[in-house]
């Protein structure tokens, strides 16, 4: 019967291969993130193909992801031609890519997760250097000494995004200490190209609630190398959150 045809066919092209590693890959991918709401893996091509390591492609789906304390809303990636170590799976190994990926991937950071992820000792981190590269000479003339990055720490930090443009603010502290200085600033950022990623009209807020404030016109178009691993095609800052859009190869571990 028609009907019965249509609904058994798509299972017989999945074959048992398939059935046992998607399974496995999602439990994978799992014990790799602290948190994930939603995880849809899908893997293409024959057994025989699959049982040689060689996957044509795979296209990975998740929702509400935490890796590291970083908060993602949305992550969408494709991956093509994906050669791993598949003997070894089988054997209950762990999985090692054994040739570079290149991978399609659409990632929505939704704004309550990214003020969530502020708080994550990755994201802090990463802005504290920042903050010390852009306007570090105000820093150490608001504390009245040069501290090193690791003696340092963000207090209540709080993003806000319009249309593409960020706003950032918090209490720069010293680790145990008594010296603190408030950070304000807002700018505008754009791709200049695949790899990378320019200010555009940066500010030094004298308040966070300030609409405008001190151009900081020596920072006016700095850019930040995002490495030849990526390649971004698309970047939305909107009220609503960050969109990304490109492409990026994932390496094998050494």
């Amino acid at each position: 019967m028609p009907s019965s045809d249509s609904t058994v066919a798509p299972i017989l092209k999945r074959g048992p291969i398939r059935r046992i590693l998607e399974p496995a890959l999602q439990l994978w991918l799992r014990s790799q993130v602290e948190s994930v709401s939603s995880l849809e893996v899908h893997l293409e091509g024959g057994d025989r193909q699959i049982l040689s390591g060689h996957l044509p492609n795979v296209r990975l789906k998740t929702q509400k992801v935490v890796y590291q304390g970083l908060h993602l809303s949305q992550i969408e990636l494709n991956g093509s031609n994906l050669r791993i170590n598949i003997g070894q799976i089988l054997k209950g190994k762990s999985l090692r890519l054994l040739e570079p990926l290149p991978i399609d991937l659409s990632v929505s950071l939704l704004a309550p997760d990214a003020r969530a992820s502020l708080h994550s000792a990755l994201f802090q981190s990463a802005i504290i250097d920042a903050l010390l590269m852009l306007v570090g000479e105000q820093i150490t003339e608001a504390l009245g000494q040069s501290v090193p990055s690791e003696l340092l720490v963000l207090q209540d930090p709080y993003l806000h995004l319009s249309d593409n443009t960020v706003r950032f603010s918090a209490l720069l502290s010293v680790r145990q200490g008594e010296r603190s200085v408030p950070v304000a600033l807002k700018t505008s950022l754009r791709l200049e190209g695949p790899h990378t990623l320019s200010l555009d009209r940066p500010e030094w807020l004298p308040t966070p609630q300030s609409k405008r404030g001190l151009p900081l016109r020596d920072l006016q178009g700095y850019s930040f190398d995002l490495g030849p691993q990526v390649q971004l095609q698309e970047l939305a800052i909107a009220p609503e959150g960050i969109f990304v859009r490109g492409r990026m190869t994932v390496l094998p571990e050494i």
